[in-house]
């Protein structure tokens, strides 16, 4: 479990100085955390005490330990397939290829469908159900495959969802009738894209609300992001698998569908009276 992750799950049990604490470092996560505590507590604007306070809550035995915790996962968070190649070798044996993905997906499942947080989801849902504004969705360079899977989905069940595509010199393009309180769904995984961070400031600045889909390093986007589902995406290969990614989405259209389900049977019946003018009839051939 990564730090931002047991700050997550032990957020109740901070005091109030504790939490400003966690709040200055997943502003600028991971990097205010690596600094010496002095500064790391003037940044946060509490004593180094409560810094250390904080810590021992995560069930870390000290600053030191907390540090060399960061140090680790930013050595993650640069991983690529290239030097992922020699670890997947090492983890895959012919016979228990199967086996092993099997028990590494279940987990990273189990892992990012624990994160979530109910009353966080039904915000999110509100949002995103608001006829009134737009949603707008951006992926990376892998993951816009991810992005286009959610636009589809939401696009059957509202209106007024558009996907930034093409080259992201063009993205600022799709968010010129940008308007305060639209919802902007980006997706940034390891090895995380300084277009995707750019664009997201662009909407963020322009009175966007941020929805985050990342994975359990934290892309820098999650600092002004109102809502982050972080997902497991390691496995026993060179490549990242979304595999949770999809899971959360199909989550979220799933409770989506049932906030106004009156709505979304109209809209799927009006959706699928058009698609009869384009479906091939064999049995009767124009």
């Amino acid at each position: 479990m990564t730090i931002a992750e047991c700050i997550h799950f032990n957020l109740d049990k901070f005091t109030a100085s504790e939490k400003k604490a966690a709040k200055a470092l997943m502003q600028d996560y991971p990097f205010i955390g690596l600094e010496n505590l002095r500064i790391y507590a003037a940044t946060a604007d509490v004593s180094p005490p409560t810094i250390l306070r904080m810590v021992s809550k995560l069930g870390l035995q000290g600053y030191a330990e907390f540090q060399r915790k960061l140090r680790n996962e930013v050595h993650d968070k640069l991983q690529s397939p290239l030097t992922l190649i020699d670890q997947a070798r090492d983890e895959l044996h012919p016979n228990e290829t199967i086996n092993s993905f099997t028990e590494k997906f279940s987990d990273n499942l189990q892992r990012t469908m624990g994160y979530l947080n109910e009353s966080d989801i039904k915000s999110a849902i509100e949002l995103l159900a608001e006829k009134k504004q737009r949603i707008f969705i951006v992926g990376g360079r892998f993951s816009h495959a991810i992005a286009v899977y959610l636009h589809v989905h939401l696009r059957e069940i509202r209106d007024k969802v558009i996907l930034l595509e093409g080259q992201s010199a063009c993205w600022p393009e799709f968010l010129i009738d940008l308007k305060k309180g639209d919802a902007f769904i980006c997706f940034d995984m390891r090895r995380y894209q300084n277009d995707m961070l750019r664009i997201s400031r662009v909407a963020h600045s322009n009175g966007a609300t941020i929805l985050l889909f990342t994975d359990q390093w934290m892309s820098p986007i999650s600092s002004m992001a109102k809502h982050t589902w972080c997902c497991h995406i390691d496995t026993s290969s060179p490549f990242d698998s979304y595999l949770t990614c999809v899971a959360v989405i199909d989550f979220l259209v799933a409770q989506l569908s049932l906030h106004f389900e009156s709505d979304v049977k109209r809209r799927i019946a009006h959706l699928e009276t058009l698609r009869e003018n384009f479906s091939s009839d064999l049995a009767n051939p124009l």
